[in-house]
């Protein structure tokens, strides 16, 4: 697992994504919307985002699905209302045709206030953030459900104090591979070890890449880990988005029939 990434840098002018790059995007579930930002989502988005009862994750579902609509439609010169989107078999989602043909790879995920957006040109991409929580009295069995038996040991041998931070760094990193790969809940954590020699070391019936896997560990919020898996090599930047930042790159507002 490599170094943390730096916190920002500066913003990708013309929305452009080049071969052997990742542009890694940061949100802040609480900034301010643009007015009608909501309304690119499409009615199955908005069903969905209705389900939710809770005030919390209803913002983080259409807040976090609309911002990844404003960048997509950046990166592709698109009305980002008018984007399709499908899922794939273990349901991780995907652009739908005509825009599959691109080769765009995305990846999301939010937890409390803070959602990240990953974006790559040439291969699949997986991100993950989470809350810390408390594990409470039964932290040891959570643990037993993501960690190798040799994880599970060496994190029973910390002090108590840092087996919270212990316990994301693996669940978000199990995590991160898992999206990237695009199993889903079909990868068993427990056949991973994280600090192995020759990480991810997948079972022969997994997914490769010709140069491996590399998994980073993320800079995050207090309270937060997070994490990236992508192609080993691959450079990437880490930018702040900023939605009052796209009236003046996309068409706005995204009106018309959907294709």
């Amino acid at each position: 697992m490599s170094a943390p990434l730096p916190a920002s840098c500066p913003l990708p002018a013309p929305f452009r994504i080049g071969p052997g790059e990742c542009h890694l995007w940061d949100l802040d579930l609480e900034a301010p919307l643009l007015p009608g930002q909501e309304a690119l989502l499409d009615p199955e988005e908005q069903a969905r985002a209705a389900a939710f009862r809770v005030p919390l994750p209803r913002r983080q579902f259409s807040t976090t699905r609309s911002a990844l609509r404003l960048l997509l439609g950046a990166y592709l010169a698109q009305p980002p209302g008018l984007l399709r989107f499908c899922l794939a078999p273990h349901g991780k989602p995907g652009l739908a045709p005509p825009y599959a043909e691109v080769g765009l790879h995305f990846n999301v995920s939010h937890a409390g206030q803070r959602a990240l957006i990953a974006l790559t040109a040439d291969h699949p991409v997986g991100v993950d953030i989470e809350a810390h929580r408390p594990l409470g009295e039964d932290g040891a069995g959570l643990a037993a459900m993501i960690c190798h038996p040799r994880e599970l040991a060496a994190w029973k041998a910390l002090p108590q104090a840092g087996r919270l931070h212990d316990f994301y760094r693996i669940w978000t990193g199990k995590e991160a591979l898992s999206k990237a790969l695009g199993l889903g809940l079909g990868l068993d954590f427990r056949q991973l070890e994280l600090d192995a020699p020759g990480f991810p070391g997948l079972p022969p019936s997994q997914p490769s890449l010709p140069g491996g896997w590399q998994l980073h560990v993320l800079e995050a919020p207090a309270g937060y880990s997070a994490a990236l898996a992508l192609a080993a090599g691959t450079r990437i930047s880490r930018h702040s988005f900023h939605a009052a930042a796209f009236p003046a790159a996309v068409p706005w507002p995204a009106t018309g029939n959907r294709p």
